[in-house]
């Protein structure tokens, strides 16, 4: 169990776990500000193969900002984000890179059944960010598949209805065939007001899976509030491109 920044990256990092499968629990934050400022370099996250699980403490409601994936590439089985609340709003011009967002993903993890998404919230994130990013992601990795379910994307984008803006996606997955990236699935979510271009940006032109190299995609359940902005030209939802 953590309560600041420090003890986040102490517990992420530590090498001497007795057990593959791994829980780290957040507490609501002590740090001056209140927030696991997260900053956009990633942190040293587990390599011991088993199931990670970073969540909420019990009767805490931790709130993040920045990216919360790996810089040294972790290797799991599953791993999962449940009950945290990225919010931006305290360093939304400061953290107005694509860096910043919350699963930006640069290192060669590998993530053999699924990366999940439970009961998390998304909020106040500024233009540049997305929740998910594959754009840099290391030759050789592997996310199995990507499961967001029961969370909430509130206020994202462009800072105001009539900015026309024509930028800014919601997920973005590199379509290079250099990594695996296999199953796509988005449900039972709330989307209220996201303001930017391309919602679901999922090209995927090859992977390095040459027995199965299908990508699926599932949206499903879900609900979309004033969704989509105000750009001058086209958007998509899905964009294969």
């Amino acid at each position: 169990i953590v309560k600041n920044l420090a003890e986040l990256t102490e517990a992420l990092g530590y090498l001497d776990y007795e057990s593959a499968d791994i829980t780290i629990e957040l507490m609501n934050n002590t740090d001056e500000m209140g927030v696991y400022l997260l900053g956009n370099a990633g942190f040293r996250f587990p390599q011991t193969g088993g199931n990670l699980t970073i969540k909420n403490a019990e009767g805490h409601k931790p709130v993040l900002a920045g990216r919360l994936t790996s810089s040294n590439g972790v290797k799991a089985q599953t791993l999962l984000y449940e009950g945290l609340e990225f919010n931006a709003d305290s360093v939304f011009t400061a953290y107005n890179a694509n860096t910043f967002s919350p699963f930006y993903f640069r290192a060669a993890d590998s993530i053999l059944t699924a990366m999940v998404v439970r009961n998390c919230s998304f909020k106040n994130l500024p233009l540049a960010q997305l929740i998910l990013a594959t754009n840099n992601i290391a030759n050789g990795a592997l996310v199995e598949e990507f499961i967001m379910e029961h969370s909430l994307v509130e206020n994202c984008g462009v800072d105001n209805d009539s900015t026309k803006a024509q930028s800014g996606h919601f997920f973005q997955l590199s379509d290079k065939n250099t990594y695996e990236f296999d199953k796509f699935t988005f449900r039972n979510n709330i989307v209220n007001t996201w303001r930017n271009s391309q919602a679901f940006n999922i090209g995927r032109a090859g992977t390095t899976d040459t027995v199965a190299p299908e990508f699926k995609v599932v949206i499903e359940n879900n609900t979309f509030y004033k969704f989509g902005g105000n750009g001058t030209n086209a958007r998509q939802f899905i964009g294969y491109g």
